[in-house]
């Protein structure tokens, strides 16, 4: 999904809708009803322009309906701004919540959110063969397999020095493979980094090609199934990969919080709750922000510096009056983005959860500075 294009959508007016549909939330029809009712209480009082342009995409969303039963996705996401030319309708491959709102600028922060499969290289592991695939979004790709000439299975006939140096030379062999396959990957992963590695095979072979690895890929989180490879099929590969996956997404939550968590201790910056976690997005202080889930709160954004924060009427510095966020924190996200910093939307249970977002600071923000 082409995030970065949908971040160039823009109204001046405050005409654009940001809708995402959850397709398990009940009948489309009457959950797109509900959310066009919603849309009309935010136009009341609003300008003509505005207003009009809601009403002719209230229209062109409330069709969507038929298509949203006939296509059975989880989820859809509608961005739509009549007057500035702007309709768009996105199926979604995971669940997300169902909500609406309007302003200048699209609510994105639900798409960032999805959980895109973590990038895996899986390798079937057999002596003397081994094949490579990259396991993500796309699907399951072969990057290369590798086999070495088939040692001899029966040793009668041979004196004792004599199968000692067959069956070495076959080891030999099958370290060499191992390491082109490992090369393979190495080239694979500096390109195109993966997110961690799933080894399948008989189990006394994993820990031997592991050892064959370059560091780098040793370091990444390391996923072992044991299997019979001449009877996996591409699908039982695919749900070992993903269910690995999910294993790596979590630890990479659990290292997200621990980070904070830890930070604490060891004296590093760090700021804790909605309000203090703004001042330090504002100065662009945030290295990592760590939210808790879907936690989320209203807020207020200057539609001409950006400035955040939780309430207020006009921008001290801009003298602008301010935007209203529904979810300021999605506004947090796309600053700490943009300024080369991380974001982690965590699903795993911790003490963070009492204030609901945290950050790791590049330097110490004052807890009374605006």
């Amino acid at each position: 999904m082409d995030i970065g294009r949908l971040e160039e959508l823009g109204s001046e007016s405050g005409a654009l809708i940001s809708l995402y549909l959850n397709t398990d939330d009940g009948p489309s029809s009457a959950v797109l009803a509900d959310l066009g009712k919603r849309l009309k209480a935010a136009i009341d009082g609003a300008p003509r322009p505005v207003a009009m342009s809601v009403r002719a995409d209230l229209d062109r969303i409330g069709g969507l309906a038929s298509r949203v039963d006939t296509e059975r996705r989880p989820a859809w996401a509608v961005f739509a701004a009549d007057v500035d030319g702007i309709f768009e309708t996105i199926p979604l491959g995971a669940g997300v919540s169902t909500s609406v709102s309007l302003g200048r600028r699209p609510y994105l922060r639900p798409l960032r959110a999805l959980p895109d499969p973590v990038s895996m290289m899986v390798a079937v592991v057999e002596r003397p063969r081994v094949e490579v695939y990259r396991h993500d979004a796309a699907g399951l790709v072969s990057l290369g397999a590798f086999e070495a000439e088939p040692g001899k299975d029966n040793y009668g006939g041979f004196r004792g020095y004599e199968e000692a140096r067959v069956r070495s030379r076959a080891g030999e062999e099958t370290k060499a493979i191992w390491k082109e396959a490992g090369a393979l990957a190495l080239a694979e992963h500096q390109e195109r980094p993966f997110g961690g590695l799933l080894l399948t095979g008989h189990r006394y072979d994993l820990d031997g090609f592991a050892e064959m690895l370059h560091a780098y890929l040793r370091a990444l989180p390391i996923e072992r199934a044991t299997i019979d490879p001449h009877t996996a099929t591409s699908n039982e590969l695919v749900e070992l990969a993903v269910e690995a996956g999910r294993r790596v997404r979590r630890g990479i939550h659990e290292d997200a919080i621990r980070e904070v968590l830890d930070g604490a201790y060891r004296g590093t910056p760090i700021a804790k709750g909605t309000t203090a976690v703004l001042r330090a997005v504002n100065v662009g202080a945030v290295e990592r922000l760590v939210v808790c889930g879907p936690f989320a709160k209203p807020g207020v954004r200057c539609p001409e510096c950006g400035w955040l924060a939780r309430s207020g009427e006009r921008c001290e510095s801009c003298d602008v009056p301010f935007d209203a966020l529904d979810d300021v924190l999605g506004g947090a996200w796309e600053q700490v983005l943009a300024r080369g910093g991380r974001v982690d939307q965590v699903t795993v249970a911790s003490a963070l959860d009492v204030d609901g977002v945290a950050a790791v600071l590049r330097f110490p923000v004052d807890a009374q500075a605006e």
